[in-house]
């Protein structure tokens, strides 16, 4: 397996943004905009190293780090970075990037650019859906188009193929605190199920095992508590899903629940309509963050907090930074937002 290549020219050219001298106060959601970044792209994804580095995924705009003082991009303009959607980061025990794309999986050392294809490994396809990496440094990524699927590894150096069944398509994975890997797969709308490994052994969740109708998962996350939560997509739905309908899913100690969501009246609908969860991200403290899109809210012990003193238009990526900040990436570029009204890290 031998990937391609691309000489990086991230160090030539490079995009100084400055920073608001006075940060916006917002007392409705006790939310303070301390900074925005990147204004006018297009942000998919933003993770944080040990050292505090930010790596922001873009769609079409490649990629882009920040040390607090500058960003440093990678674009198609001014490096040899591939023109695609970037649709996750992971970053491995060296702090650098492991990008899933349509084009392939993406590997950036600091120096150069590794693309990995089906052209060049024995990835089945090029296009990627999603990444994660374990403790062991290991790179777990599912890749898929039409019926071909995979669930492969990244181990030294070598891509082997973990999984291909039991779903046809294979579509999110996940690292839980156990170090297990986690993968969302479906064979069609309503068919849909999870897969935990642990090692060498394999457990399968499908239809009755979850206790309650799975209409298709859409994201995943591992908590830093353990838990694993799972948004429900109903994309492909003609219906509008009624308020008891799932639209968030919990794995912990006490198996599969459903959560219920925040509600919001919509215009031409009588009644109050659940919030389509679009992304979350987990604090510092544990807590649980869900935007649908427009909004905010944080789960505290069980009740749901809302922040109505900030809207967005299309969020597509929440992340927290080491400073208890929330990163929110949009369509228009990035908000940095200080929580003032929860309490400091522990």
């Amino acid at each position: 397996m031998t990937p391609t290549s691309i000489k990086a020219l991230a160090l030539v050219c490079f995009t100084v943004l400055t920073v608001s001298a006075q940060p916006v106060e917002l007392p409705a959601g006790k939310l303070r905009i301390e900074r925005t970044l990147l204004d006018g792209v297009f942000v998919t994804d933003v993770k944080f190293d040990a050292k505090g580095t930010v790596w922001i995924g873009t769609f079409n705009e490649g990629i882009a780090h920040w040390d607090g003082k500058r960003i440093v991009r990678m674009t198609p303009e001014n490096s040899d970075f591939p023109k695609t959607g970037i649709r996750e980061l992971a970053l491995d025990a060296a702090g650098k990037p492991w990008i899933a794309t349509s084009a392939g999986l993406i590997h950036y050392d600091g120096k150069k650019i590794d693309l990995f294809s089906a052209r060049n490994s024995n990835m089945p396809v090029d296009n990627v859906s999603s990444v994660a990496v374990d403790a062991k440094d290991r790179v777990w990524f599912t890749c898929s188009v039409s019926t071909k699927s995979s669930l492969m590894c990244v181990e030294k150096g070598v891509i082997r193929e973990v999984l291909n069944k039991p779903f046809m398509v294979l579509k999110n994975v996940a690292i839980d605190r156990q170090d297990n890997v986690w993968v969302t797969g479906y064979d069609s709308v309503k068919e849909c199920g999870a897969i935990r490994l642990s090692g060498q052994q394999k457990q399968i969740w499908s239809g009755k095992d979850f206790g309650f109708e799975v209409y298709n998962f859409g994201r995943l996350l591992g908590a830093p508590n353990g838990d694993l939560f799972f948004t429900m997509d109903y994309a492909l739905s003609s219906a509008i899903p009624k308020p008891t309908d799932p639209q968030l899913v919990r794995f912990g100690k006490g198996g599969w629940e459903t959560l219920l969501v925040p509600q919001r009246k919509e215009p031409g609908f009588l009644r109050e309509v659940p919030w389509t969860v679009q992304v979350m991200a987990a604090d510092n403290n544990g807590q649980l963050w869900i935007s649908d899109g427009r909004e905010l809210a944080s789960l505290q012990d069980g009740v749901w907090k809302e922040y109505p003193g900030i809207k967005f238009q299309d969020v597509f990526c929440l992340s927290f930074d080491p400073f208890h900040r929330l990163w929110v990436g949009t369509g228009k570029g990035i908000q940095i937002l200080r929580l003032a009204d929860i309490p400091e890290i522990r």
